[in-house]
């Protein structure tokens, strides 16, 4: 666990260690185990603990010092004991002296034959390292399961985590009292002792990822090594836990972070050689062609272009990731002034849009930024490519000729404030283009949420399936959310990748609509790091996060979120939205309602009119709380007004719940709660239930709608006091606090009642370091950082199963 840290776990351990000291006979008391399982923390806690039983006790640092020693009752604390000679603890044992020595897991049988006590270190509990990782700072939860799925049986081994976290520290940044990573890539640190083994064997093993068994003879002819030697190495790496090797008889490194340390020591250059010599290896030996293909490719040399291609086409069905693998590595040596390579670039380009490969896809379009071609096809779908490249990964992409006025990348340029306005190029494609004109002109309308021209558009393109969806492809574009936009236009043509910017963005627009908090506030905080930090997917983040933030009573969190906000008028009306909330809940409601009304009236004049609708039903709840009916009325008419230029779903949600707002008319404002459901969206459902229950005589519509939030199987939205009084005051049912056990719920009580964690213990028949490690897990999982903030949130009702 490191020397210096205060001990975590380990408290059966000790108490052995001390009941050891009960005896008035000496006793040799030996712990065991690997590197960086805790064995000198324990050392150093027996110490303290035994000193505090008034036991006299000494640390010995140099083994000479035990033959100097009187006979006396004492405990002696000898780490790193391997090299004591055994006759000595002996002799100390015989004097009377409580022994307690520490070695290493592969140590002699000597030293434990002799023992009285031998303690095993194992790795620690996942409690007790998430208590370790809480002390070293506020990690975001995602690097926390980084941290867990990079060193996989060594997150248990609390001198690793301690020390990767450090390797890490230069990466970590600070969002939101949060440390993030920019990127989630964890290696062990250089000086580990799994790093220090300098065996090309192990490298090798490391850079493939696994390696079977049965291909080690070809490995080791790579590596110009004989195979009985390398068949002892590889022996001796899995019985020192260095590698491991599974029912199918393959073998890999004990976690990924070893696997990246040693790949990343070796650079690329060593990762392509060796890629090579296992390529010219299986040629030699008739090997698999698709494997000989991965190598070749892996290796970054000329290719035999033809085989390639063969194994492409017919891969590119069934295994489309490699197939695009391989055209990328067949083009890099097809003459560019033939047919030949303008066919496999066009087909690229497809597939890996089509896959989501947009890293590759970026390497693609920079190996051809450096020769413009003079095919217009061509031409057009090199445009359309760079454009999706640059939506993704959040940095604009060059091609080598001039693009067209209106084309692809000048909507990119539209999209990220560069270009105040975009006129689509009405120029024709050819139908097999990777982005059709009509295409184009679809997300453009979608993305400027231009409702009259995406019904324009919708039955121009190739996917019929979007007619379907019209509706949803509006409510894409007016959440901000790209990728939900080019899944609609492009179906099947399209993939969301899995990372980057737009992928991250994504996560927090669907995780606020289904009020997953816990997904949407992290997936914010790391966008933070990712791609241009004034983008428009980073802007509506941030008015996301904010809103989440209100939702959890945590205003001043949510007002540092929404200072991040832009002022552009595409971004007005959201952030308004937040801070009339803020406005109102401080007790400025006028000042909340007259922001509205100029945030309004500025982005009308500017022509962009995304999130008015909320915009101005917050503002007409708060002016009818006020008791301003004139300002309330004409906003209602601005409502039914915006409706009638534009009645798409979400505005016909509003129009309905303004109407029963302001004729306190239960049957609209009902209809608008169900518009809610249907939409999937839980924090405006659960709006419509607060304005349904304003003036709701017969419960039967307010209970359809609350037994919807009640029945939600995930068991994580926050349901707050109101909804929770509600439910009793109508006879639904609570839903079980599927996210807490009856533990976790009976500590929550005593803490709102104000007591300690050691009252608690006495209460619950627990000891102290259980209350805090479920204390550790409460905070972990709800986001809340103190006992206060636990406290505050459950007497709000803020936390989940609507724990009141």
């Amino acid at each position: 666990m490191g020397r210096g840290h205060r001990l975590h776990g380990r408290h059966a351990e000790l108490a052995a260690v001390l009941t050891a000291a009960r005896t008035r006979t000496g006793r040799l008391v030996v712990v065991r185990g690997a590197p960086g399982t805790g064995r000198t923390a324990l050392l150093t806690a027996a110490g303290h603990a035994l000193r505090d039983t008034g036991m006299p006790v000494t640390a010995i640092t140099d083994p000479t010092e035990l033959s100097r020693l009187r006979p006396r009752r004492t405990a002696l604390l000898i780490d790193d004991a391997d090299a004591v000679p055994i006759q000595d603890l002996l002799a100390c044992r015989r004097n009377g002296c409580l022994v307690i020595a520490t070695c290493r897991d592969i140590s002699t049988s000597e030293l434990s034959a002799a023992a009285d006590h031998t303690l095993d270190l194992g790795p620690l509990p996942d409690e007790d390292v998430l208590t370790l990782l809480k002390d070293v700072g506020p990690l975001d939860q995602p690097v926390i399961d980084a941290l867990r799925t990079a060193l996989g049986p060594l997150f248990g081994n609390p001198g690793t985590v301690l020390a990767t976290v450090e390797h890490l520290r230069d990466r970590l940044i600070t969002v939101a009292e949060r440390l993030c990573l920019r990127e989630l890539h964890i290696a062990l640190p250089p000086h580990h002792w799994l790093c220090t083994r300098d065996d090309p064997l192990l490298t090798a093993v490391a850079i493939l990822g696994e390696l079977r068994i049965d291909d080690l003879p070809m490995l080791a002819a790579a590596l110009s090594e004989p195979v009985a030697d390398c068949g002892r190495r590889i022996d001796a790496l899995v019985e020192a836990d260095v590698l491991t090797v599974d029912t199918t008889g393959k073998l890999r490194c004990v976690c990924p972070a070893l696997a990246a340390a040693l790949a990343d020591d070796a650079g690329p250059h060593h990762a392509q050689r060796l890629h090579h010599a296992l390529a010219v290896q299986l040629m030699r030996r008739n090997g698999d062609p698709t494997t000989i293909a991965d190598h070749l490719t892996a290796s970054g040399l000329s290719t035999p272009t033809a085989r390639l291609l063969r194994l492409a086409d017919r891969a590119h069905t069934q295994q489309p990731h490699r197939a695009a693998h391989w055209y990328a590595a067949a083009l890099r040596d097809l003459p560019r002034d033939r047919q030949e390579h303008a066919n496999v670039l066009r087909s690229l380009l497809k597939l890996l849009v089509q896959n989501g490969q947009y890293d590759l896809l970026s390497s693609v379009l920079a190996d051809q930024a450096t020769m413009p071609s003079a095919d217009p096809a061509v031409r057009d779908d090199l445009e359309a490519a760079a454009m999706l490249t640059a939506f993704h990964t959040g940095h604009p992409v060059k091609v080598a000729h001039e693009p067209r006025t209106g084309g692809p990348l000048d909507l990119y340029a539209w999209w990220t404030g560069e270009h105040r306005t975009h006129i689509p190029d009405p120029t024709a494609t050819p139908d097999d283009a990777l982005l059709t004109t009509a295409e184009l002109r679809l997300i453009h309308c979608a993305l400027s949420v231009d409702h009259a021209g995406c019904a324009r558009e919708v039955g121009a393109i190739r996917n019929p399936a979007a007619r379907q969806r019209l509706e949803d492809l509006m409510e894409a574009g007016a959440a901000g959310d790209p990728t939900a936009v080019f899944e609609i236009v492009l179906g099947a043509g399209y993939r969301a990748p899995t990372d980057g910017p737009l992928a991250l963005g994504r996560t927090v627009i669907r995780g606020y609509a289904a009020a997953n908090w816990s997904d949407a506030l992290p997936a914010a905080r790391r966008l933070e790091l990712t791609g241009t930090p004034d983008s428009p997917i980073h802007q509506m983040s941030r008015i996301y996060a904010a809103a989440i933030h209100v939702s959890r009573g945590e205003y001043a969190t949510a007002s540092t979120w929404l200072a991040t906000v832009s002022h552009d008028p595409r971004f007005a009306a959201g952030r308004a939205t937040v801070e009339c909330t803020l406005l109102h809940r401080a007790g400025d409601s006028l000042g909340a309602v007259h922001l509205a009304w100029r945030t309004y009236r500025r982005v009308r004049r500017a022509g962009t009119l995304a999130g008015v609708e909320r915009l101005l039903l917050i503002a007409l709840q708060i002016a009818l709380r006020s008791g301003d009916r004139e300002m309330a009325t004409a906003l209602h008419e601005e409502i039914e007004q915006l409706y009638v230029r534009a009645p798409w779903r979400c505005a016909r949600q509003v129009v309905l719940l303004g109407r029963g707002l302001i004729h306190r008319d239960p049957a609209a404002a009902a209809e608008g709660a169900t518009v809610c459901r249907i939409r999937a969206h839980r924090p405006d459902l659960l709006w419509a239930c607060r304005i349904l229950a304003q003036f709701c005589d017969q419960p039967g519509p307010l209970i359809d709608q609350i037994n919807t939030l009640a029945a939600d199987p995930t068991g994580t939205f926050l349901l707050p006091t109101q909804l929770t009084a509600m439910m009793r005051r109508f006879g639904v049912p609570e839903p079980p606090p599927e996210g807490f056990t009856t533990t976790e719920l009976r500590m929550i009580d005593l803490i709102r009642t104000g007591h300690t964690n050691r009252q608690i213990a006495a209460l619950l028949h627990l000891s102290v370091n259980t209350i805090e490690n479920h204390l550790t897990q409460l905070f972990a999982r709800t986001g809340y950082s103190s006992r206060v903030e636990l406290a505050a949130a459950s007497s709000d009702g803020r936390l989940t199963g609507g724990v009141t």
